[in-house]
């Protein structure tokens, strides 16, 4: 089992990463992940992939690369319409 996030490297410490917010396999698409910025989970179910960028960039200080890759690994995660 990978102990670290596949995303960032940081140490896995529950079902998603709580530096990038990244879900791990096996956690569910349900509920919005914990540790992830306020209306990202909210922007990317509603199909609003930019917005979702956008504040996981503003929220987190990361670079906009970076806020791609987190969001797309969490839109992996949404089931498919």
């Amino acid at each position: 089992m990978n102990v670290t996030c596949p995303h960032c490297g940081a140490p896995r410490t529950g079902p998603s990463c709580p530096y990038c917010g990244v879900v791990f396999e096996g956690s569910g698409p349900s509920a919005s992940p914990q540790g992830l910025p306020a209306g990202v989970w909210e922007a990317l179910s509603a199909g609003k992939k930019i917005d979702a960028i956008r504040l996981y960039h503003k929220a987190k200080g990361c670079s906009l690369l970076e806020a791609k890759q987190a969001v797309e690994a969490l839109e992996a995660r949404l089931p498919r319409r």
